[in-house]
């Protein structure tokens, strides 16, 4: 009994000693992100045209995920008005940190498939401002690399996993300021992708994307599969509409493949950037509670966002509301779907962009070249 009560004693204290330590560790990275405020804050007075952004993004120490780092991305373009960088160059650099001896590497919560890193990194596309991309595999091989280009460049985000990355409220600022925002983008090479599979499998219909989120997290915030499979049904007899689903292949609700209007992105397109190439060259797109429609937000593109957002005075939507910088378009319904209210909510806006004649498939068009996608 004695020996059991001994070995319980000394867990508990191996635990405090656990906690202290980390506790330490994250602490001992306040200065770095006090001195990275104060370099933000004078760098105003860096006369340099060659002054650059520089993104640190660790994967020991974000928890964000697709929806903020796009995010983090118009923050970006936010900062290159804000601190008088030459708009008509590329000058956002990255550097993704993935550090396998990370004092958070072994965390649960850090932990991250490659396939998550891969869409994440892979999310730079949308900034049209990104210069060079930068892979360390070593926390202290990224800080020799940042000591010896310090002076060109400023270093957001903070390091400290606790703090908050980026803030809508900024981007909301900006907007009230100057009466609009710099718009997230994709490359022409995705999107001509995109219309040689519109021409190939859509038109003369019209493209409609439906996002559909089935994640273990924040379950309530998943789609509600068979309110929108009624609602896709509802037009299937309708030959002027087609929807392209946009999800993880694990997400894909087999159901879906009966419908005869409906394709599936990732059975053409293995890579999220052809997910926001859909968005980018819809007619409308529909989201669920989910990071995808971030894209949307900055993009210009008409969409209908609608579920159980909650609420996050830093990246998410006013209750009952919308953001300032989004479009008459734009629109965000705080209630669950169903289809009954998704054909009602799409057929307003469907009346709203036939009586604008606003377009949003034919105002990004190119020319299709490409002739050898692999569909």
């Amino acid at each position: 009994m004695k020996k059991t009560e001994n070995k319980d004693q000394f867990k508990i204290v191996e635990f405090i000693i656990y906690l202290l330590d980390y506790g330490y560790k994250e602490l001992s990275s306040i200065p770095k992100d006090i001195f990275t405020e104060i370099h933000l804050r004078f760098f105003k007075k860096n006369t340099s045209p060659d002054k650059k952004i520089l993104c640190c993004w660790d994967f020991n120490q974000r928890l964000s995920k697709a929806g903020d780092f796009m995010l983090i991305m118009e923050y970006f373009n936010i900062l290159r008005h804000e601190f008088g960088l030459n708009l008509k160059k590329r000058n956002i650099d990255i550097c993704f940190i993935d550090d396998k001896n990370h004092y958070n590497a072994k965390q649960l919560r850090f932990s991250k498939t490659y396939l998550f890193k891969k869409n994440i990194q892979t999310l730079v596309v949308t900034n049209p401002y990104i210069d060079s991309v930068f892979s360390f595999k070593s926390n202290r091989e990224f800080e020799i690399f940042y000591q010896q280009n310090r002076k060109r460049y400023l270093r957001w985000p903070p390091t400290v996993s606790g703090t908050i990355v980026a803030d809508i409220r900024k981007i909301e600022e900006f907007y009230k300021k100057n009466r609009f925002i710099p718009q997230l983008s994709l490359p022409e090479d995705i999107l001509s992708e995109i219309y040689f599979f519109y021409e190939k499998y859509v038109y003369p219909s019209i493209p409609i994307v439906v996002n559909i989120r089935q994640n273990i997290r924040s379950s309530n915030r998943n789609t509600k599969l068979d309110e929108v499979k009624n609602f896709i049904k509802n037009y299937e007899k309708d030959k002027k509409y087609k929807f392209i689903i946009i999800c993880n292949k694990s997400e894909i609700p087999e159901e879906f493949r009966k419908l005869k209007n409906t394709f599936f992105s990732k059975d053409f397109f293995d890579s999220v950037e052809y997910d926001l190439g859909f968005i980018k060259t819809s007619y409308i797109s529909l989201f669920p509670s989910s990071g995808m429609a971030c894209f949307a937000w900055f993009s210009d593109v008409p969409f209908i966002m609608y579920g159980d957002h909650g609420y996050n005075k830093y990246t998410s939507t006013p209750k009952g509301g919308k953001f300032n910088f989004c479009t008459e378009y734009q629109r965000h319904y705080h209630q669950i779907e169903t289809s009954e209210f998704l054909i009602n909510v799409f057929e307003y806006l469907k009346k709203y962009l036939t009586e604008n004649k606003i377009n949003n498939n034919l105002k990004n068009k190119v020319k299709p070249r490409i002739n050898d996608a692999p569909f």
